[in-house]
């Protein structure tokens, strides 16, 4: 037998599995904004691909790689920050580059990162306002961004419309979660 799943879906399964909660939603940040959705233990997929959270509209600018314009990933991905960062200064830098200098001090390189962690709040408001979940579990390269994180936590919580009983957290194992929702797909 042969199983396929979206990789984002297999690290939120994984995350379910590992955290052992009942409701979970996962961000994958990278190259760009994965989603996946866990209900009562099972990946939720709609009636087909339910869970592209990275295709959220969140602004009405930032040229996303599906040709929409201002989704989520188009703002918080490896090609978004660094086009928030050019626009900001005129220059070239990739995330990680951003990520360093802003860890160095580095005001506009902090802004950046600010910047993009407002969307990714927005984002994350957006899904526990309509989902509810124990756990948001953000995983991925971005997600190591402290700054970045730390002000998606602010601006998520801010923009709540009830008191969120869950957590918002990061996962450093990422790839030991999409190995264990991967073979628990076949198990």
């Amino acid at each position: 037998k042969v199983f396929l799943e979206n990789d984002a879906n297999v690290a939120a399964f994984g995350g379910f599995l590992y955290y052992k909660t009942k409701n979970l939603v996962g961000l994958t940040l990278g190259t760009g904004v994965g989603g996946g959705i866990i209900i009562d233990g099972k990946i939720y997929h709609g009636l087909s691909s339910a869970g592209e959270i990275g295709h959220m509209k969140i602004s009405d600018s930032g040229e996303c790689s599906c040709g929409k314009i201002g989704c989520l990933e188009s703002l918080v991905s490896s090609y978004g920050i660094p086009r928030i960062y050019k626009k900001l200064t005129g220059k070239n830098k990739n995330v990680f580059e951003i990520n360093i200098l802003a860890n160095q001090g580095d005001k506009v390189a902090i802004k950046t990162l600010k910047q993009a962690g407002y969307y990714l709040g927005i984002g994350i408001s957006n899904v526990i306002n309509i989902f509810d979940p124990e756990l948001v579990v953000l995983s991925g390269s971005i997600a190591n961004s402290k700054i970045l994180v730390n002000e998606a936590k602010k601006i998520a919580y801010k923009n709540l419309i009830f008191k969120y009983k869950g957590k918002i957290i990061v996962s450093e194992n990422i790839i030991e979660n999409i190995l264990l929702g991967a073979a628990s797909l076949v198990k």
